[in-house]
């Protein structure tokens, strides 16, 4: 039975010798955009022979279509284990999943500009931290926020200056601030902002992981270095 596995493994995977990336959804999709390094094997093309023709034999099989409710990588793992490959890993959460970690993707849809390529880094503290020291710190005061974590970056909430600083970070911070993916278009994530009245928000893995924060006046500047 092929191994489900996640993105980070697949990345892991990535810079191993040895190890083909199966894209199995139609062909004009994976022109559109596709993992970077990425073999296109379309599920209703699949046969040993093709098998043979695109991968070769020898080695790890990671097999991902565009994720979601979309069962085509699952279908396709187990047609190549019951082709003799082993081992075969099923990438389930596909495309949709790679992006929006920011993973390295090719093909022309690719350069579109993202949300997560106009984020930038962002002051971070973590729940227990005293909000005096919090606040009174040079990349805190220049940032205008902090953003509270857990372990592993995961966004909990954030804090600004001006905030009561008698207390620790997670007894004043603002929950659930407002995030989204790195992969979603950024003209789009342009337009949502000025209709919200919202300069700024945070930019986030599927995961709750922190990648940084886009501010509205930097996504607007990078639209117009493209246009």
């Amino acid at each position: 039975m092929p191994t489900i596995i996640g993105g980070d493994d697949v990345f892991a995977l990535l810079h191993q010798p040895d190890v083909r990336i199966v894209d199995v959804r139609a062909p004009e999709d994976h022109e559109a955009e596709h993992i970077l390094g990425a073999l296109n094997l379309p599920l209703d093309s699949l046969t040993g022979e093709r098998a043979e023709a695109v991968l070769g034999r020898g080695g790890a099989v990671v097999v991902y279509c565009d994720g979601g409710l979309s069962d085509l990588s699952a279908r396709a793992a187990s047609m190549l284990e019951s082709l003799g490959y082993m081992p075969v890993y099923d990438y389930r959460g596909g495309k949709r999943d790679w992006t929006a970690h920011g993973y390295p993707t090719s093909g022309s849809r690719s350069v579109s500009p993202r949300a997560g390529t106009a984020a930038h880094l962002v002051p971070t503290c973590s729940p227990n931290d005293e909000m005096h020291e919090v606040l009174h710190r040079a990349d805190v005061e220049r940032a205008g926020i902090c953003v509270v974590v857990a372990p592993g970056d995961v966004v909990l909430g954030c804090v600004h200056p001006g905030m009561h600083d008698g207390v620790v970070a997670s007894a004043v911070m603002h929950r659930a601030p407002p995030s989204m993916r790195y992969d979603e278009d950024l003209a789009e994530v342009v337009r949502s902002m000025r209709a919200a009245s919202r300069d700024e928000v945070l930019v986030t893995t599927p995961g709750g992981r922190l990648v940084g924060r886009l501010r509205l006046r930097d996504a607007e500047q990078l639209l117009r270095g493209r246009g």
